[in-house]
Order: C-alpha cells, then sequence, then structure tokens
C-alpha cells in the first residue's frame, strides 16, 4: 500500500486533513501563497504528485489526538505544478510524495507573506529510513517518535524499543522527539541534525530517557576556529562551569553525566574533574568528527531518575583509546605526595607516570584544566613507568609555563626510566635560556642502527621567547612525513627531512634531560616551570588536530557554548 508516511495509510490521514483543499481556493488573501513544481530523476514533470503544506511549529502527533488543525493538500497537474492560496502569513514547510513510484521530497523554511512566491523546480529523490533505538522507553504509556514541522511520526516498540521510519524524503531533519499523544511524557528531543540519504539508512538512539536535564552544546567551527578539513576522533574537554544548574542537579560525585553527539548516539567520556560545591567540572568526551566550518550539536545529559546506580563508568581508555595510538594522558591534577608520587595515566595502557623527589608541599599548582605539576629546576622530574620500542610516529602535546632564564628539558625519550645517567636520549623538547622552545631528532646515520656519537640534533626553533609566566601550547610530530613543531596551536616549523629518531627502546620523561651535543646548552639539567595536560600518542595526529585542540583549551575559548 501507498503510504503517506511511515505507519498511516493515505485514508488515514485524508481523514486527519478534513478540510484541506486540492484546488487552493481558500478563504483569506487569495493573492498571498505559493506554487512551484515538481520533477522526477529523469527530468519529466512529476503528475499526480499530492504536496501537504505544513506550518513549521506543527506537532504530527497532533494528527492522533486530534487536536490539529486542517493541514492544506494539492497534487501536481500534468506538469508537475502545485499552488497554494489564501494562507496565512508565516513559515512552512513542504512535503511531496508522488503516488505512482512513492519518490518524495521535503523543502523547509518557506515563508509565505503577501505576494504568491514561486519555489525553484524541485526533484523528488528514492525515499531513506531512520532506525531509533530507544533506551529508557516508558513501558506503560504507549510512546512515539516524532519529526517536528512534518506529519511523520512513529510508535516506539515496548519490548524492542525499536522505532523506524521506513520512508523518508532525503535531506536535513532538525530534531526528533519522544512523546506521547496525551501528554503524559515529558517531549524529549534525542537527535539533531540527522542526515536522511536516498535508499540510505541512518542510525540514531535515545539512550538516556530517564535523565531528567539535558542541555545542547554548540560546537563552533565556523567563527572560533577555522579548519582545513574534518578532525576525526577529537578528544573534546567540555567545561561545565558555565552551566551551574548541572552542579545542583547532577549526582553527588557527578557520576551521571553523559554525552551524545548530533544523532543521540553515545560518546565515550571521562569525568576529569568535579567540585558540586565549587560548580566547577570538566568532562572530555570523544567526538567520532568535528567536522570543519560547522556548528554542530552534541547534547549533555544529567539528573538519571533512576535508584541504581546509572550504567557507564568512566573507564580509563574510553575518550584516549588504544585504536587511536595513545601511550599517556596525563591531566596531572594529582598531588604527587598524596598519590605516592602517581599520576594517573587515563589512555588504555594504564602507563602511569612516577614524580620523583617531590615534598608535601607544592607539587600541585592551577593549570590550565584542574590542577598542573611544577617543577622546581632542581631535582625533580617525572618518568613513565612503560617502555616503548623505537616509535618513529607520535605527536606529543601539553600545556606549559616558566619564568625561568636557566633553561631545561621538558620532555625526552631515555632508555633508562628513573636513571640520571641515560645512555640515550632523543625525541626531545629543550627550552632554552632565553626562553625559546625547540624540538629535536638525533637521527640515525644508517637508517635503523643506534646513534653513533658524530650525529646531530635535527632541531625546529620557536620563534619568540615563551618564559613569560604565561600558559603555552606545544605540540611535537614525528612521522614518515617529517618532523613538525607546534607553539599555541600554530605549526612553526618543520623538517621533511628528518623521519625517524634513535633505534633504541626506552621511556618518556618530564623535567630533566642531558644537555651534551646540544647548543646551546644553557645551565640546567632541571627544568623549572608547570606543565598541564601532556598526551603522548604514537600516531600522527594532523594540524587540524593541533588547532583544534589549542583552541578547546586555552583560556577564553569560544569554540564550545551552551545556548
Amino acid at each position: 500500500m501507498i503510504t503517506w508516511r511511515t505507519g498511516i495509510a493515505l485514508g488515514a490521514l485524508l481523514a486527519a486533513w478534513l478540510g484541506g483543499c486540492n484546488t487552493g481556493s481558500e478563504t483569506g488573501n487569495p493573492t498571498r501563497g505559493l506554487t512551484g513544481s515538481f520533477k522526477t530523476l529523469d527530468g519529466l514533470p512529476a503528475a499526480h504528485t499530492r504536496v501537504i503544506l505544513v506550518p513549521v511549529g506543527f506537532n504530527p502527533l497532533e494528527l492522533i489526538s486530534g487536536s490539529a488543525k486542517p493541514l492544506r493538500m494539492d497534487t501536481t497537474d500534468a506538469q508537475g505544478r502545485y499552488r497554494f492560496t489564501g494562507i496565512d502569513s508565516g513559515n512552512y514547510n513542504l512535503e511531496a510524495v508522488n503516488l505512482s513510484d512513492g519518490t518524495r521530497s521535503r523543502r523547509v523554511g518557506i515563508a509565505v507573506a503577501g505576494t504568491i512566491a514561486e519555489l525553484p523546480v524541485a526533484t523528488l529523490l528514492s525515499p531513506g529510513k531512520i532506525a531509533a533505538t530507544l533506551v529508557g522507553a516508558s513501558d506503560t504509556v504507549a510512546g512515539y517518535v516524532y519529526i517536528p514541522g512534518t506529519t511523520f511520526y512513529e510508535k516506539v516498540g515496548h519490548a524492542s524499543g525499536i522505532v523506524a521510519f521506513d520512508s523518508l524524503p532525503a535531506g536535513r531533519i532538525d530534531s526528533l522527539v519522544y512523546a506521547d499523544p496525551g501528554g503524559m511524557l515529558t517531549p524529549r528531543t534525542f537527535a539533531w541534525n540527522v542526515s536522511v540519504f536516498p535508499d540510505g539508512e541512518q542510525k540514531v538512539a535515545g539512550p538516556y530517557l530517564a535523565w531528567k536535564h539535558s542541555a545542547t552544546i554548540s560546537l563552533d567551527t565556523k567563527n572560533a576556529v577555522k579548519l582545513s578539513g574534518a578532525v576525526p576522533r577529537f578528544p573534546l574537554g567540555i567545561a561545565l562551569d558555565n552551566l551551574p544548574s548541572v552542579f545542583a542537579q547532577a549526582r553527588p560525585d557527578g557520576s551521571d553525566l553523559r554525552v551524545t553527539n548530533e544523532q543521540g548516539l553515545p560518546l565515550p567520556c571521562e569525568l576529569q574533574m568535579w567540585d558540586a560545591g565549587a560548580r566547577t567540572g570538566r568532562i572530555w568526551a570523544l567526538v567520532d568528527t568535528v567536522y570543519r566550518d560547522s556548528l554542530q550539536k552534541l547534547r549533555l545529559y544529567w539528573g538519571y531518575t533512576g535508584a541504581d546506580a546509572p550504567t557507564g563508568a568512566w573507564p580509563a581508555g574510553s575518550v584516549f583509546a588504544l585504536d587511536d595510538g595513545y601511550a599517556a594522558a596525563w591531566h596531572l591534577d594529582e598531588d604527587p605526595f598524596l598519590s605516592a608520587a602517581s599520576m594517573r595515566d587515563q589512555s588504555g595502557r594504564r602507563n602511569e607516570g612516577t614524580a620523583v623527589n617531590y615534598a608535601a608541599t607544592g607539587g600541585n599548582v592551577p593549570g590550565v584544566i584542574g590542577n598542573g605539576l611544577a617543577f622546581d629546576g632542581k631535582t625533580q622530574f617525572l618518568f613513565s613507568r612503560q617502555a616503548f620500542d623505537n616509535p618513529n610516529v607520535f605527536t606529543f602535546s601539553a600545556w606549559f609555563r616558566s619564568v625561568s632564564d636557566s633553561g631545561g628539558r621538558l620532555i625526552d625519550f631515555v632508555d633508562k626510566d628513573s636513571s640520571l645517567t641515560p645512555n640515550y636520549w632523543d625525541r626531545l623538547i629543550e627550552m632554552h635560556p632565553d626562553g625559546t622552545a625547540h624540538f629535536g631528532v638525533y637521527p640515525p646515520t644508517v637508517s635503523g642502527t643506534p646513534m653513533p656519537t658524530t650525529s646531530t640534533y635535527k632541531i625546529l626553533s620557536g620563534p619568540s621567547p615563551m618564559n613569560d609566566g604565561q600558559w603555552h601550547h606545544l605540540a611535537a610530530r614525528l612521522s614518515p612525513r617529517g618532523q613538525a613543531f607546534f607553539l599555541d596551536g600554530v605549526r612553526v616549523s618543520q623538517d621533511p627531512a628528518t623521519v625517524e629518531g634513535e633505534n633504541v627502546r626506552g621511556y618518556w620523561r618530564l623535567g630533566y634531560g642531558f644537555l651534551s651535543q646540544w647548543a646551546p646548552a644553557g645551565t640546567s639539567l632541571y627544568w623549572q616551570g608547570a606543565l598541564d595536560e601532556v598526551w603522548i600518542a604514537h600516531a600522527e595526529r594532523s594540524d587540524d588536530f593541533v588547532k583544534l585542540l589549542f583552541e578547546n583549551q586555552k583560556a577564553g575559548s569560544r569554540l564550545l557554548s551552551f545556548p
């Protein structure tokens, strides 16, 4: 049977739209309305196509409750033309279906004022599908999923929570809402900006219906940051300080916080910090794709209404995943004295860092995000607990702050974890006494062999001193495409010829390092300053990834907002 929309037969719709008209001859101003035409995929006039005019704010569940005002309907003539006159001023959407082959079209946001507007010719396309999975849907009230501003709705299966829209016009859908015609369920929007493709199926989900509160998060790559392309699998930091209600309404420990993408699909999350009394917190979400030049909508949920603990813990490695190459992800929030000098690694490797020579006070300092770790320039450093074989593809990222004029090592890769006298040190970032930062790699004379002492570092340098007491971001990358150095989100230097370092098994280390075969050497083996958000990935991150990371984490970032 040909249906107007999935789940409702044409006859049932005609009854719901009683009072509609095919000719466009309506009471009201006959000079106000719209007209246009449809064509088939072959470019022929789409005759016998039913066209419905739907107010932008229309709730299709009113068709079930019987409270809907009659909708205007027309059928195209032999030239594929339709016409509506005498309609109220306002904004409308247009739905069309060819009764012969089921091809469809939808046009949104049509403004009707004081004239007859001529709309461009539109092509009817094969319909697409949406498959929605709802978790926590009511088992006592018959719930529905509907698309606002359309005639499309479907009943939720009680047992399965599955909803299938099997014949939707191709295009973008603003949102999907879960509710019921009687108003017993609080309407819950769970998906936004859903794309429907001809002959395709889009999966969406509503897993957090039992969560009482939610807020939209706008991710702005139109104005806040300009990207050259999409950035896949990005760990997005979400500061909650500008959303004070969440601290009063969430669980005391913040364990019920969740994030979804635009399709309502859950994103891997990590709760880094939470202080309900101070109304400050930070959650990380692994965004599947950050698109260029877009305004993406994520959704934050809190206020789980069940008595039991909410499902879904915060496992290490969910955001900083092994599949994405992370060797370590240190937030450096811990007090190195109280934590027995152990800095938690949030990657799937459990590669905790060990802080050396920290007394009862002075290790923690306010960081870019939460706390950072201070280095006294005298005896303190940090080393990773796990060794790695010859990482020649890596991206290192960190925030740093210093006022020192002694220079020193921020990071390097050494063959001995805690030893003050390693045999090899390479893949390093050094601050010179003048405050400039530098990224060095010690390439072999013969590929794949350890370094002869006659080799010299391949050094990329920053353009200006950065020991000004402000937080700065750095990133260093080595890959088959060469060596690259970034400061505050900008690639400041590169060398496509340097593609490998020492062939050695070793450990990542922060704050200490030998200075031989490096010029100028500086005056200190130890670096004085503070580090925060140290991420090491044995993977190549793009320039856009680094830029987005800086823009997301910097003070005063405009990348995210809660509209």
